[in-house]
């Protein structure tokens, strides 16, 4: 590793998922390594549901991956 990488390094280098709330339409870009952690907890936890969070606008976890089945 770089001694010299630098956090904004790394963030400016990161890719992002987009993100929808299937509840009020709320969108964002979630970085995409915090979308694996998701994603392999849910797996870890037995969930067969696909990746998703708690929407910050309207507090449902409803929040998916905009491309996902759930907008199809």
């Amino acid at each position: 590793m770089d001694p010299y990488l630098t956090l904004d390094d790394i963030i400016q280098n990161d890719s992002f998922v987009k993100m929808k709330c299937t509840q009020c339409g709320y969108e964002e870009d979630m970085p995409g390594w915090c979308f694996d952690e998701v994603a392999e907890m849910m797996e870890f936890d037995g969930d067969t549901d696909l990746p998703h969070i708690v929407c910050p606008r309207c507090n449902h976890e409803t929040l998916y991956k905009k491309d996902s089945l759930k907008f199809k």
